[in-house]
Parts: structure tokens; C-alpha cells; sequence
């Protein structure tokens, strides 16, 4: 073999190396990007579907909870929604509003006829189960 020839082999050598580095360095980042994005996803999906299975579960174990107090004859507060007037619903589906005892409040709702005055109340609501 000349020199010639050992020269060509090396020079055909390193271009085939840089050819197959430089796809490498080129695609490289790509699939990390790929990869990094495929991750998130996946994380994303689990978290969802975590907080989706955690969600049903309460959501069973205040069913359960109504179950039984209806079973007892026991009336408790199931939802809560609003601030000034707090709006309760119990168990057997009534309604009555509590002013967290801001009496202003409630007596303009007394007054205005807004709200039945058996259903509201100037105390804080119940502390939902």
C-alpha cells in the first residue's frame, strides 16, 4: 500500500466520521426535544388522570356519606357555594343562607325579601362532612 493510498483510506475514514458526527450532533437534539416532549405529555396525562381518579373517589364517599345519613334520618350539609350570603344545600335538597355574621348584610336581606326568612341565618354556615 502507498502512501497515497494510506492517505485516501484516512482521508475517506474521517469524512465518513464527520459525516455520521455531524448527523448525530444534528439529530440529536431533536430526539431529546421528542423525548423531553413525550415525557411532559406523559405526565401531564398521568397527573390528569390521578386528580380525575381522586375526584370520583370523593365524590363516591359523599354519595356513600348522604346514603347513610338518609338511611338515619340524619339531614347534613352537602354543598356550599357563594360568599355573602353562603348558600348551603343539605341532604334532603334545601337551601338556606348564612351572612357569617355580618348582621348589615343580613338585615338588608331581611328586609329586601330576597331570602325566606325560616332559611337564613346571620352565623356562619356548617362545616360540610
Amino acid at each position: 500500500m502507498s502512501i497515497w493510498q494510506t492517505g485516501l483510506t484516512s482521508l475517506a475514514v474521517a469524512l465518513i466520521a464527520a459525516t455520521v458526527l455531524g448527523t448525530v450532533k444534528l439529530l440529536a437534539p431533536r430526539a431529546r426535544s421528542r423525548w423531553l416532549s413525550w415525557r411532559q405529555r406523559r405526565t401531564v396525562t398521568t397527573h390528569a388522570r390521578s386528580a380525575e381518579r381522586e375526584r370520583q373517589q370523593r365524590e363516591r364517599t359523599r354519595q356513600d356519606k348522604i346514603a347513610a345519613a338518609r338511611a338515619e334520618g340524619r339531614i347534613i350539609p352537602v354543598s356550599r357555594r357563594g360568599q355573602r350570603p353562603v348558600e348551603v344545600t343539605f341532604s334532603d335538597d334545601t337551601r338556606s343562607y348564612y351572612f357569617n355574621g355580618d348582621m348589615v348584610a343580613y338585615k338588608t336581606a331581611m328586609n329586601s325579601g330576597r331570602y325566606p326568612l325560616a332559611c337564613t341565618f346571620h352565623t356562619a354556615p356548617p362545616p360540610i362532612e
